[in-house]
């Protein structure tokens, strides 16, 4: 009877010893937690959260050894682990990502804020319907193109000036040459010709407008260059507006394929077609 007595004795006194070995072993891993993330400029997230989860274990396993009840120990657990995961969040976890994870986040909110911002579009062609050249034209006419602006984008424009004028150029006009020479021509004129205000541009409303006044007179000798391929009509246009993004420019240039008639289709110039920023 005696020597069960001290069986049972000692075997309650290595328990006791055990668990408060696996406190010591819990506290210790839980103040390395702690401590690792404030000495380490860059801690490592799984090193941390593991020493974070060890001393968590080793704390827990005491409490399930003991003699109080299940739904206390449950609650206990529960509690514990609440409070180890915000510990590992907020010291470890937090401190490691955070400033990555706010770049992407910011990056990734102003990227989402730019796709869904409303912004007018706006389209220029030579106009519909084979109306962009009005009537064959006759020695002595004034040289006068017809072209559209389509707002196909989202939004309203507002501030909306235009600003047109017809070239004939000798030269091939797939030559970039002959394009630049014409968009030359043109900047020039932007620089000293007013700016023709228009009503502002309903989401896929399609507006119709020519260039204005000084206009080419056109000679015998122009018509039958023009007729025969030598010489080739070509429309410059740019038009500014505002919308939600900002202040805009589009371009829009465009060369009548001969014998330039009101039939006659109308091509592109190279890359003046753009939509570029305007100033602010």
């Amino acid at each position: 009877m005696v020597g069960t007595r001290q069986v049972r004795q000692q075997e309650k006194a290595m328990r006791a010893q055990r668990m408060e070995t696996y406190t010591y072993i819990g506290l210790g891993a839980a103040l390395l937690s702690w401590g690792y993330p404030q000495v380490s400029p860059q801690p490592n997230i799984y090193f941390g959260s593991v020493l974070c989860a060890v001393g968590l274990i080793f704390l827990l396993i005491p409490l399930w050894e003991g003699k109080k009840k299940i739904s206390l120990k449950i609650l206990l657990t529960v509690a514990a682990m609440a409070v180890f995961s915000g510990w590992d969040y907020y010291s470890i976890i937090r401190k490691t990502l955070a400033p990555d994870s706010l770049g992407v986040l910011t990056q990734t909110l102003g990227t989402i804020q730019k796709n869904t911002q409303h912004r007018a579009e706006i389209n220029i062609i030579p106009k519909r319907n084979n109306q962009a050249i009005p009537k064959l034209y006759v020695p002595g006419d004034p040289l006068m193109v017809n072209h559209n602006y389509w707002n196909v984008g989202d939004d309203r424009p507002t501030g909306v000036l235009d600003i047109s004028q017809v070239y004939i150029e000798y030269g091939e006009p797939s030559d970039q040459k002959t394009v630049d020479h014409v968009w030359n021509e043109f900047s020039g004129w932007i620089k000293i010709a007013p700016n023709h205000p228009l009503d502002s541009l309903p989401v896929n409303a399609l507006y119709f407008d020519t260039n204005r006044a000084p206009f080419i007179i056109l000679s015998k000798k122009q018509l039958d260059d023009i007729h025969h391929g030598v010489a080739y009509i070509f429309l410059a246009v740019a038009i500014s507006y505002h919308d939600a993004t900002g202040n805009w420019v589009q371009e829009g240039c465009f060369w009548a394929q001969p014998p330039a008639s009101p039939m006659s289709p109308w091509h592109v110039c190279g890359s003046h077609g753009l939509r570029v920023a305007g100033k602010e």
